[in-house]
């Protein structure tokens, strides 16, 4: 009997594995405004993660398609077999890694706050919550990391928090005056800012690291990206690909 439901097992496991990578095809979900990691440019999949998932796929001798996603979906779309990846700049955590697996990681990260030039906010004030309106991305680490260092930590209220589906509408938030300060990855927060008037007020060290999350069944396309990930960072390619996209 036992013998029988292991191998039920087995075959379920199967199916599930492929079931997003039709045709040999493995769908990588991204988010479209985490530049320069992912995002969209006149409707095609742009940045540092997708080309690096290229790089991994071409070596590998795999296909993939990129499609972005709804950020806070992202662990339950892999789990469901709608994609099979997120290469985009994804931060393992613990609630994550309890939905999805997690490649090695390839990338370290903290918390950068921003505000309009004209701000009196400083990142003391910040920390402390006595600014008009903190936003971040819904489902980020970044959101997280709101609501347990300064909500939490002071005794205030959750409606100082402000979620947004993606980063540029953080930012469009702070220049139109709707929130104050605005939270976001480390390594992105400048592209994002870009000619706004706009300033860094301070970078949270979370120690937080970025992974590739994956199915916890897909054993294979694990072992392709851990071995893809390991190649192309002892390769030339690595730090040509950091230097195209300003993250040296």
């Amino acid at each position: 009997m036992k013998k029988i439901l292991l191998a039920c097992i087995f075959l379920i496991s199967s199916v599930v594995i492929g079931q997003a990578a039709e045709n040999g095809v493995y769908i990588n979900g991204y988010n479209r405004s985490t530049q320069p990691f992912a995002y969209m440019e006149n409707g095609v999949a742009k940045g540092f993660d997708i080309e690096c998932l290229e790089w991994i796929a071409k070596d590998a001798g795999i296909k993939v398609r990129h499609e972005p996603i709804i950020w806070s979906e992202g662990p339950n779309l892999i789990r469901s077999g709608k994609i099979d990846m997120i290469y985009s700049s994804m931060t393992i955590t613990v609630p994550r890694m309890i939905k999805v697996a997690f490649s090695n990681p390839y990338w370290n990260a903290g918390q950068a706050a921003f505000a309009m030039n004209s701000s009196p906010a400083d990142f003391n004030k910040v920390q402390s919550g006595q600014v008009k309106g903190i936003g971040a991305m819904r489902g980020s680490t970044g959101a997280d990391w709101v609501q347990r260092a300064i909500i939490e930590k002071n005794n205030l209220s959750p409606g100082l928090l402000h979620n947004y589906d993606d980063y540029e509408a953080v930012a469009g938030a702070v220049n139109s005056g709707e929130i104050e300060v605005g939270i976001i990855d480390s390594p992105i927060v400048k592209l994002i800012i870009g000619a706004r008037p706009m300033k860094v007020l301070g970078v949270a060290d979370t120690g937080e690291q970025y992974g590739v999350a994956m199915r916890k069944s897909d054993l294979r396309l694990q072992r392709i990206i851990n071995i893809g990930l390991y190649k192309l960072m002892v390769s030339p390619n690595w730090e040509a690909l950091k230097a195209k996209y300003g993250l040296n």
